[in-house]
């Protein structure tokens, strides 16, 4: 059976109706967020991570059933206690942000769908997901100073949702782990247009990531990524799309004009570097951190990372100017000599 006939109403419901109802019972998720502008340049993280131990599908899937129902069945200061029990007892945090959140959400609709819950029980769940992982970003976020990743911190990032998209979850996970992995993130992922394009062009923005869930939302993709490439300030911005639809649609990144797919958390981070540091280093910027090349930090000339090279353009571009000169007074001092010579005749 299709639902596609349902999709807006659906949409109306998970978008409006139902958060403002269990906004009345349980309060806003991002309440506690909200003093962050858009100016923010906050650098929450300059750390790089213990890479994470592997652990099996059977486990994840228990711990994924563990949480779906304690989401079904929790308010949300138990349900934060229930996850810290879980991080005592040896769960590493970003498994359960980046592998068994999704799964959750996954299998969440699967219950949906086989009506063993309603919608609403989907909903407030999915609400109550979005208030625990807030809840956990300070601690998520957390430095490891043990392991510190050099020049992460001079990149900026900008997590965006494709135009009339519903789904938050998938680039709320991302900005909390980019964040995470010491990138600069601007804040928010559910702009509309006007809003994107004023940020690109007034911020230096080394990444965008999109995240797409419908076949609805792709129409307009093409044009508002050439539009966030022709007003950004950063003329070399880097694409990724993810979401997903990619699984449905692999060709989807070349079609919109993107750069590179993501179907994980994790490539958001590690595709994304790549990307930026290439660039960065082609056009010698590698050494400038977002604020700077945003024009919102002043740099001094001599205290500039990149000192030595500018001091060598400088150089070479006095001599070539000494030569200019030195040939055209040869050129007029030739010409006057033999205005002379003619005239004494």
């Amino acid at each position: 059976m299709s639902y596609q006939h349902l999709l807006p109403l659906v949409s109306t419901l998970a978008s409006e109706i139902i958060p403002s109802l269990i906004k009345e019972h349980v309060g806003d998720p991002g309440e506690d967020v909200s003093h962050h502008t858009v100016k923010s340049l906050k650098l929450v993280s300059q750390y790089d991570h213990e890479p994470i131990d592997g652990i099996s599908k059977k486990d994840l899937r228990y711990f994924a059933d563990k949480c779906a129902n304690a989401l079904l069945e929790l308010n949300s200061e138990q349900l934060e206690e229930f996850a810290q029990n879980l991080f005592e007892q040896g769960l590493d945090m970003e498994v359960f942000y980046l592998d068994i959140i999704p799964l959750v959400a996954r299998e969440l609709h699967d219950y949906w769908d086989k009506d063993e819950i309603t919608f609403f029980d989907v909903t407030r769940a999915t609400w109550s997901i979005k208030r625990l992982i807030y809840s956990l970003s300070p601690q998520f976020i957390k430095p490891d100073t043990a392991h510190m990743m050099p020049a992460v911190n001079r990149f900026q990032v900008l997590v965006a949702t494709a135009p009339g998209a519903q789904h938050t979850l998938g680039p709320l996970l991302v900005s909390q782990y980019l964040q995470r992995k010491g990138w600069h993130l601007l804040p928010g992922f559910d702009h509309d247009e006007a809003e994107l394009l004023n940020l690109v062009s007034d911020h230096w923005i080394d990444l965008i990531c999109i995240s797409v869930s419908l076949s609805s939302e792709t129409p307009r993709l093409k044009s508002w990524v050439a539009k966030i490439k022709a007003r950004s300030k950063n003329a070399h911005i880097q694409c990724i799309v993810g979401g997903p639809l990619l699984a449905i649609e692999p060709e989807l990144v070349n079609s919109i004009g993107a750069h590179a797919s993501c179907a994980h958390p994790r490539d958001a981070h590690s595709v994304g570097l790549k990307l930026v540091r290439v660039h960065r280093k082609l056009r010698k910027l590698h050494l400038l951190s977002a604020a700077e090349l945003s024009g919102s930090v002043s740099v001094k000339f001599e205290d500039s990372p990149m000192n030595s090279e500018r001091q060598d353009l400088k150089v070479r571009e006095s001599k070539n100017s000494l030569k200019i000169s030195q040939k055209r007074y040869s050129t007029q001092n030739l010409k006057s000599q033999r205005s002379t010579t003619k005239k004494t005749k």
